[in-house]
């Protein structure tokens, strides 16, 4: 069982700092901050959080203080003060009357001083919907419509931390009902998800993946999440499990869905049996959400339309009629709103763009002056076709897979980012280092 440590639960000589750390973490939950980053260094100790993927300095300690704020910290996540220059980490449950979250707390060796990071994770009565997460029209149906019979095994892929695990946990909110024993194995437990039986890897004490599925397999489980499919043994429990009846979701720490697919078939013994289990494959990355109370429309210019057939070229389309007609699902998908909940205007014609959307130079107080106010995913869903089981079964390149999966008609991850940068839930500026990031990687496979 993890530490749970309460306001009240501070020692008397511990209250100042137990106190200020309560006031801090407080203040990240309220900002939606996923990270809190203690940074010694030759004077001062630099306090970071991250909000919406970017780090912002939040204060500064004095350094005299810091060993003792340290010691508190690594004390309250279980871990020991006598080992300074070995990494650590530990998880702990922080409550107060209107706040729960799970933190993870790690620790690293620096030059200055022992570095301190807490992840956190708001504790939430149920799972993020698979719609607040950024799956929409064809794409979500799709997952709705597979995991409906549940059996087989789904992919879910994400370079961010939590992204495959919040995603496969949207899946068991689909799922979760009284006739089905849904079981997760997780590294580390996330979220709590009620009437799901979670069990946390150690993997700190040595003890793999592996050995957990192979003992959650005698419990009678319907439904099994494996946050990290990272072992070859794991992933051959896995296929067992998924070829026998049972719904295998699998989380993987890819930038595509096509690259979980080639991640997972370089690291199996047994392509055939893969090609077979195979159901599913998921991407999705996370980028900054604008302001729906001060984002701004403009018209872009001549070199802003050059930028675009750029961002064009990297979604894998060449013409406006396309992004066009795309646009216009989304729009009877709903997606796009304003304050009022009206639909946004479309910002394509079947000829040009009409106008984009950017955030506020200045923000409002509703972003704390940012611009941007949460995050947004942005996704991709691949069925796999007859034509994708066989290129598995030869365990055939990702670029391969990659055109493969085109010809299935799949949204990819730079089209879907582009497609939401239209509507107005993100901005070009955001999506475009991770459009020329992702076209990087498929030209280099």
């Amino acid at each position: 069982m993890r530490p749970k440590i309460t306001k009240k639960s501070s020692k008397t000589n511990e209250a100042t700092i137990g106190h200020g750390v309560e006031a801090l973490l407080e203040q990240a939950l309220a900002r939606g901050a996923s990270d809190i980053h203690f940074e010694p260094n030759e004077r001062t100790v630099r306090v970071r959080m991250r909000i919406d993927g970017w780090l912002e300095q939040t204060t500064k300690l004095p350094l005299p203080q810091y060993p003792a704020i340290a010691a508190y910290l690594k004390h309250w996540a279980g871990l020991t003060d006598q080992s300074p220059g070995t990494p650590q980490s530990g998880t702990v449950d922080f409550d107060t009357k209107h706040l729960s979250a799970s933190l993870t707390v790690n620790t690293m060796p620096t030059m200055d001083g022992e570095k301190v990071v807490i992840h956190l994770v708001p504790q939430r009565s149920e799972p993020a919907t698979l719609e607040s997460l950024g799956f929409w029209g064809g794409a979500l149906r799709q997952i709705e419509q597979i995991v409906a019979e549940p059996h087989g095994l789904v992919l879910a892929s994400s370079p961010d931390t939590t992204g495959a695990s919040m995603s496969l946990l949207g899946i068991m909110h689909l799922l979760n009902n009284p006739a089905l024993n849904i079981a997760t194995l997780e590294d580390p437990i996330t979220q709590r998800v009620a009437s799901v039986n979670q069990t946390e890897v150690r993997l700190a004490a040595g003890v793999p993946f592996s050995t957990y599925l192979q003992a959650l397999l005698k419990q009678d489980p319907d439904v099994i999440m494996v946050s990290s499919l990272r072992e070859t043994e794991t992933i051959s429990l896995g296929l067992e499990a998924a070829l026998s009846g049972k719904l295998v979701l699998g989380g993987l720490h890819n930038h595509s869905a096509v690259q979980a697919i080639e991640h997972v078939t370089r690291l199996s013994n047994e392509p055939f049996l893969l090609a077979a289990a195979l159901r599913l494959s998921i991407g999705q990355r996370f980028v900054r959400r604008l302001c729906p109370h001060c984002r701004e429309m403009f018209k872009p210019d001549h070199a802003y339309r050059d930028q675009l057939k750029k961002l064009l070229n990297m979604s894998a389309v060449k013409s406006v009629r396309t992004v066009h007609a795309l646009e216009k699902a989304a729009v009877e998908e709903g997606l796009g709103k304003a304050i009022d909940g009206q639909l946004l205007p479309l910002s394509t014609t079947e000829t040009h763009f009409a106008h984009f959307w950017r955030a506020s130079e200045h923000g409002c107080e509703h972003c704390h002056f940012k611009g941007y106010t949460g995050r947004i995913g942005v996704c991709e869903v691949l069925p796999i076709t007859e034509d994708l089981r066989k290129l598995v079964v030869e365990k055939t390149t990702a670029s391969t897979l990659q055109a493969a999966a085109l010809d299935t008609g799949i949204i990819p991850l730079q089209l879907d980012a582009f497609i939401k940068a239209l509507r107005g839930l993100t901005s070009v500026d955001e999506i475009l280092p991770l459009m020329a990031g992702l076209t990087a990687r498929a030209s280099a496979v």
